[in-house]
């Protein structure tokens, strides 16, 4: 089950807190010369715009500077910011080439109390979480993230993890929606409950799914906790076989109710 669930979160850390095509900058091109626009200096879209033409380049909620060159001039630009689900638009024009628009834009084990991993959150599981090597990796849009998993397995099988990914952009804090669903597609599930909470404040979502392990076909149980803060995504996830008659439920339910998100 660990290895599942370690594949499952980088899927999830992967494609499911990345831009969804809501948030975005479009360059409108209303000049004579064909131009090369650029996102915080580098090139954006893909490919340059022909004259009255115009691309649309998918960001995350944020701040950038939207420029444009035609290979020997580059436009001093504007800085945009789009808020999450609004599109900033910069257009070019040959006069002054700035930025005419706003932005539109079971087992008895031994309880390990509330214990703070240093990774901005805090949490009380029944045996200590070991940390993983964290990994770097890179989403399909260019955007690096950092993944630091703490994970523990019980003698039943029963499987605890948490997962810090951290992302070069800002997330925002209610698009929870993606990463379940990526998590679910991942372990092809069935979702069997879903609950909309906050969690220190912050809104979270909680989910419970079954599954098949795909290696020997035991029925599984998993929820998933998710809240989002600045550049990270926290994740905590527990994992039980069906047939395992020792989870200490009451534990498992201080396992998510006990996380603290500094």
């Amino acid at each position: 089950m660990k290895k599942l669930l370690l594949a499952m979160l980088l899927l999830v850390a992967t494609l499911g807190i990345a831009q969804d095509g809501r948030t975005k900058i479009n360059y409108v091109n209303s000049t004579s010369q064909t131009l090369q626009m650029l996102i915080d200096g580098h090139a954006a879209c893909t490919g340059t715009v022909i004259p009255n033409g115009f691309c649309t380049e998918i960001v995350n909620p944020g701040t950038y500077l939207a420029q444009a060159t035609n290979g020997t001039q580059t436009t001093a630009g504007k800085n945009i910011t789009v808020a999450y689900g609004e599109t900033g638009e910069y257009t070019v024009v040959e006069t002054d080439s700035k930025n005419l628009m706003p932005n539109r834009g079971e087992a008895k084990y031994v309880t390990v109390s509330d214990l703070d991993y240093h990774n901005g959150f805090s949490v009380d599981a029944p045996v200590t979480l070991t940390q993983q090597p964290a990994t770097t990796e890179t989403t399909p849009t260019g955007h690096t993230y950092t993944q630091n998993k703490y994970l523990a397995e019980l003698p039943n099988g029963d499987t605890y993890l948490a997962d810090v990914v951290t992302y070069d952009f800002t997330l925002p804090t209610g698009n929870l929606d993606r990463a379940t669903e990526a998590f679910g597609s991942g372990i092809n599930g069935t979702i069997l409950n879903t609950v909309v909470t906050t969690t220190s404040g912050l809104p979270s979502k909680m989910t419970s799914f079954s599954s098949k392990e795909p290696a020997t076909g035991r029925e599984l149980r998993f929820v998933l906790l998710i809240v989002a803060k600045g550049n990270k995504a926290y994740m905590f996830v527990f994992g039980t076989y069906l047939d395992v008659t020792s989870t200490n439920l009451e534990e498992t339910k201080r396992f998510f109710t006990s996380v603290r998100i500094q």
